[in-house]
């Protein structure tokens, strides 16, 4: 974790212009996921904590994802950690939870594991909460081509928000729309799209 210098800040005007009339913007996406759908089937390992994964490593490539501001001071963290949500079959609800990154996949999906023995009917927020964590949601019944969140007094709010909806499959290739909140302040076009692309190498990766 490090302390930006507001006064030597790349995005000094950026930010200061951003935070004082807040701007936030989404894009959405069609992900290619054939590859990476066919290994996770065939180890028969849960799709949803691989593609968390993916989505964690993959947001924490880029400084200006882990930002936060804590008593008027700019941080940059050297991780944030996934916060998802789970739906529960009885209620049709769902709760929220959170896994530690780690780097090492096999890693991960043992903690995901283990962490959703944590989930209870009826019970949104079943971990305590930490600072450095960020936020994903699926909605596997909807193949959506334009999602939007509205947050009110987001403005101090630097992570990326992201949102899945239903696999969809096409003759050989399986897609998935993909949707990302940003705050304008923190967060260009650009850094999203190094996000993306970095992203979709990783899913072609298999």
């Amino acid at each position: 974790m490090k302390i930006i210098d507001l006064k030597t800040y790349s995005r000094k005007e950026h930010f200061e212009f951003y935070t004082k009339f807040p701007c936030y913007f989404e894009l959405n996406v069609k992900l290619d996921i054939s590859k990476f759908y066919s290994f996770v089937k065939n180890q028969k390992y849960s799709f949803y904590g691989s593609f968390i994964y993916f989505l964690s490593k993959n947001v924490n490539l880029i400084p200006e994802f882990k930002l936060y501001l804590e008593d008027d001071k700019l941080i940059c963290f050297d991780i944030i950690h996934p916060s998802y949500t789970a739906f529960c079959e009885k209620s049709k609800t769902f709760c929220v939870l959170w896994t530690e990154f780690n780097e090492d996949f096999q890693n991960f999906l043992h903690n995901f594991e283990q962490d959703k023995q944590f989930i209870k009917e009826n019970t949104m927020f079943v971990k305590e909460n930490i600072k450095n964590s960020f936020n994903i949601s699926a909605i596997p019944w909807i193949n959506f081509e334009n999602f939007s969140l509205h947050l009110p007094k987001k403005e101090n709010y630097f992570f990326p928000i992201l949102t899945s909806g239903k696999i969809i499959k096409e003759k050989n290739q399986c897609f998935i729309p993909l949707s990302i909140n940003v705050n304008h302040a923190s967060t260009d076009a650009y850094h999203v799209s190094l996000f993306l692309e970095n992203l979709q190498k990783d899913l072609n990766c298999f």
